[in-house]
Order: structure tokens, then sequence, then C-alpha cells
């Protein structure tokens, strides 16, 4: 999977390196709980998005060859 999250951006947590492992939708960027807006696909997270800290998101490395 080479695409970027504007190809896929429904999916852009589920493929990124930063989604922490456990039952809540968190990250490196979003420790406390990923934004909606980001989540549902109606952002991109390969811009800059409020409170990221300058986390983006980054294909995780066993998605590439998919």
């Amino acid at each position: 999977m080479t695409e970027t999250p504007e190809k896929q951006t429904w999916m852009q947590c589920w493929t990124c390196a930063h989604l922490s492992d456990g039952p809540n939708m968190t990250c490196k960027a979003y420790p406390e709980g990923i934004p909606d807006a980001l989540q549902l696909g109606l952002e991109s997270h390969s811009k800059p998005y409020k409170g990221d800290g300058g986390i983006r998101w980054k294909l995780r490395p066993e998605k590439a060859d998919e």
C-alpha cells in the first residue's frame, strides 16, 4: 500500500505507524484520543492538524507491501 491519506482518509488511523495498541483510538500525536475529524476521514493527517505536536500520519511498515 503506497497510497497517501488523501486517497484513503477513511483508514488513515489504521494504517498509521503512530497508532497505539489498545482498546482506545489513541496515538503518539493524540495520547488522550484521536479527534473525530481524523478518525472519520473528514480531514487528512498528512497535513498539520490542531494539537498534533508536529506528528503526522506515517505508513506502518507492515502495510507498505499490501
